[in-house]
């Protein structure tokens, strides 16, 4: 399966081409004024944004962006595409309409929500339902995004999560109307040796303050479930995310 298909390749060496803002291996560069959007992050050219500033975490990662006025991580530097990524998760929507202590309404989702629609995804572009999510040093990416190519030495634990059902109905007592989820079964991975065990499986990665709230939000869900159905065979545990 592709998400990117060529039906014509130019003869001559220009082509058709946009410039250095499209290449045949998918590589997508940021363009002044245009907001490009994933499902997890905007990517938009540094001077597109305000009040924020960078902080270099480590000597093998890219840039942290920061709010300025909080300094709340918001996402990354992505030298590679020559411009910045805004995670969705940590970002709020002005609706230009006032409160009337003059604060502007701002309108947000839930992690568990942003979490989802990523493994939503995730089946839906690669035909699979199991993923190994591990914590990695890069946003979204199995490699780093600060143009050295490098990349942490991984560890070795990680979370064998199966989207058993992406579109299932949660009712909990603190709601008095059901809620769209995304029913999942997961096991801890905790050695190399387990992790090669699972054959041919895709590996995502999560910033480790993500992925360690990944792993909570699951948790809370299995222990919110009846008793019969926190397990199954024996061998998984049961959770769900909240979705869209």
């Amino acid at each position: 399966m592709m998400d990117l298909w060529h039906c014509h390749k130019p003869h001559n060496k220009d082509g058709n081409s946009e410039g250095s803002r499209y290449s045949g291996v998918g590589r997508i560069a940021a363009e002044s004024t245009v907001g490009l959007v994933d499902p997890m992050y905007f990517l938009l050219r540094k001077e597109d944004c305000e009040n924020i500033i960078f902080k270099q975490t480590g000597s093998n990662e890219a840039e942290t962006t920061v709010c300025q006025v909080c300094g709340i991580p918001l996402g990354i530097v992505d030298e590679k595409a020559d411009g910045i990524r805004l995670m969705k998760w940590s970002l709020s929507l002005g609706l230009g309409s006032f409160k009337q202590n003059g604060d502007e309404i701002l309108d947000s989702y839930t992690l568990s929500q942003w979490l989802s629609a990523h493994l939503q995804f995730l089946v839906d572009s690669s035909g699979q339902r199991k993923f190994l999510i591990k914590p990695g040093a890069s946003i979204l990416s199995q490699q780093h995004l600060d143009g050295s190519g490098k990349r942490m030495e991984e560890g070795s634990g990680g979370l064998h999560a199966w989207v058993f059902n992406p579109n299932t109905l949660i009712t909990r007592s603190e709601k008095p109307t059901p809620a769209r989820a995304v029913k999942v079964y997961y096991q801890r991975v905790t050695s190399k040796e387990q992790a090669d065990g699972l054959g041919d499986i895709e590996a995502v990665y999560l910033p480790q303050a993500i992925y360690d709230r990944f792993v909570k939000l699951l948790e809370e869900g299995n222990a919110s479930l009846p008793k019969a159905l926190q397990t199954w065979a024996g061998l998984w545990n049961g959770g769900w995310l909240e979705k869209f």
